[in-house]
């Protein structure tokens, strides 16, 4: 899931985003079906707050949808909280 913005430097080649497992774990954060504005996943998925990553435009094969700004900042802040 990317979860950058345009604040963030080389915003067109590379992203900042985080892993979506179906894996749940004491620290992650479910990704309910209301999360999502445009497509989804087709299983109980939940988001890795520790893994971070950040992609170049050529590492994406495909988009499963958009999640809501809302989603999104609640991640960041659970992200900022967990690395704290």
């Amino acid at each position: 899931m990317i979860v950058n913005n345009s604040s963030y430097p080389f915003g067109d080649e590379q992203f900042l985003s985080v892993a979506i497992s179906i894996k749940k774990d004491s620290d992650s954060i479910a990704m309910d079906s209301d999360v999502w504005d445009v497509g989804g996943v087709p299983r109980e998925s939940f988001v890795s707050l520790w893994a971070v990553h950040s992609p170049r435009i050529e590492d994406l094969v495909a988009r499963q949808g958009r999640v809501t700004e809302e989603f999104i900042d609640a991640v960041i802040d659970e992200i900022e909280t967990y690395l704290r």
